[in-house]
């Protein structure tokens, strides 16, 4: 009777166990997809997200070109600058992080436009119209000495294991604002064979007052991998001068993320039958670009980046309006 009795209570107390570990499971699957969507809210990034080194303006195309835009250059005005990140994750998606530490050398090199309009190196035999100077952390690179046209820094590290990102200020003297033709290139390279080489050629571009103000949007994804492949979307907003930019997007195929609203202190949001639309102000004297963060509701294969009929760029449009001063 006590052995019955026993194998009674055993049996009930491995079916109490079972229930409790269950209930475990599903409080942990829950959690785990509350945060994830919670996380999901403030990142976009393609379902194909490439390697765990990226950076915010560093590509695998060696010809992609970021234009630093200014509005003065007397002696009170600041120098060109911005800053480059480079990470252990893909952008967007810093819960994809690499858990290996990655190695990787900078180098920063003065170009130039050839006759065929190609970012090439400066040369010792280039006579250049002015002395052309840029740092890039303990980076320096000029053209009035023969030897410094090109620099390479020691290893730069990112651990394994979490999200890393290191931040370097580049920082190009004013008469690089007079001739666009003259440029840095900076290249990240991992000591790891495996993962992408990443470059961008950076110059500078001066408009005065008398300019006219332009503001225009852009895919920051866009390329030759398809939008539906993408679980959202990364919209470059940049440009020139003061007014107002209005955002108009179809609701049945994007949403905009609530958080760009709120960093962009939206306006005049409108919504026509899913048609919606929402207006900020812009001034480049603060900021010259803006990027704002769709996510995908019903993005399908028939769908280009540009195009007349199906496209991302109909799907998602801006509209600036200067503002006179």
């Amino acid at each position: 009777m006590k052995k019955l009795f026993g194998n009674a209570l055993n049996r009930r107390l491995a079916l109490i166990m079972i229930a409790i570990v269950m209930l475990l499971l599903a409080i942990g699957t829950t959690f785990a997809a509350y945060t994830y969507s919670q996380h999901a809210q403030r990142t976009v990034a393609p379902y194909e997200s490439g390697e765990m080194f990226s950076s915010n303006y560093l590509r695998t195309d060696s010809g992609e070109v970021k234009t630093i835009f200014v509005n003065s250059i007397d002696e009170h005005a600041s120098n060109p600058s911005t800053l480059l990140t480079i990470c252990n994750y893909p952008q967007g998606k810093q819960n994809q992080f690499n858990n290996v530490t990655i190695n990787y050398h900078l180098k920063m090199e003065l170009v130039k436009k050839n006759n065929s309009n190609v970012y090439v190196n400066v040369s010792e035999n280039d006579t250049l119209d002015a002395t052309y100077e840029a740092t890039l952390g303990d980076l320096a690179v000029n053209n009035s000495s023969l030897i410094a046209q090109t620099a390479t820094d020691s290893p730069e590290t990112l651990n394994g294991g979490a999200a890393h990102s290191n931040v370097f200020t580049l920082l190009l003297s004013k008469s690089f604002a007079s001739n666009s033709d003259i440029a840095v290139r900076i290249t990240a390279k991992s000591t790891d064979q495996t993962l992408p080489e990443l470059s961008c050629i950076f110059n500078v571009v001066y408009r005065s007052g008398n300019a006219t103000a332009n503001w225009t949007g852009e895919f920051f994804e866009a390329g030759n991998i398809l939008p539906y492949k993408y679980d959202g979307y990364n919209y470059i907003v940049s440009g020139f001068g003061r007014g107002t930019c209005t955002i108009t997007w179809d609701s049945s195929k994007v949403e905009l993320s609530y958080i760009s609203i709120s960093e962009i202190n939206g306006t005049n949001y409108t919504n026509d039958n899913g048609i919606k639309s929402i207006s900020f102000a812009v001034n480049s004297n603060t900021a010259t670009r803006h990027e704002l963060q769709f996510y995908k509701v019903n993005i399908d294969s028939s769908v280009a980046w540009t195009g007349n009929n199906n496209s991302m760029e109909q799907i998602i449009a801006l509209h600036f309006t200067e503002t006179n001063e």
